[in-house]
């Protein structure tokens, strides 16, 4: 927990929160900020605490994709029922999904 000092005169004061980036694949996540504790005289406003999202940025859902090769399938209508097989990959292998 930090303390903020204002100075005579001063009307803003920049706090800044570092973000640690992970490769764990997580969904969006949040934190709080809370003004507490004033001194001097001061007094804590309606407007003392702000929530900081975060949004996912790891793909924690998995993304699904064809495979390069299985964007474009040539085939050939020599049999009555033909088939072609195409291959949907995803680039997660640590997190259970599924596509319907």
């Amino acid at each position: 927990m930090d303390s903020l000092t204002f100075l005579p005169g001063q009307l803003y004061h920049t706090l800044e929160v570092s973000l640690l980036d992970n490769s764990l694949p997580e969904g969006e996540k949040y934190f709080t900020v809370e003004l507490l504790n004033p001194t001097g005289g001061a007094a804590v406003g309606e407007s003392s605490v702000a929530v900081v999202v975060i949004q996912h940025s790891d793909q924690a859902f998995g993304v699904f994709q064809f495979a390069e090769f299985s964007l474009f399938v040539t085939v050939e209508e020599s049999e009555p029922y033909n088939s072609v097989d195409l291959t949907v990959c995803t680039g997660d292998t640590q997190v259970a999904s599924s596509l319907s």
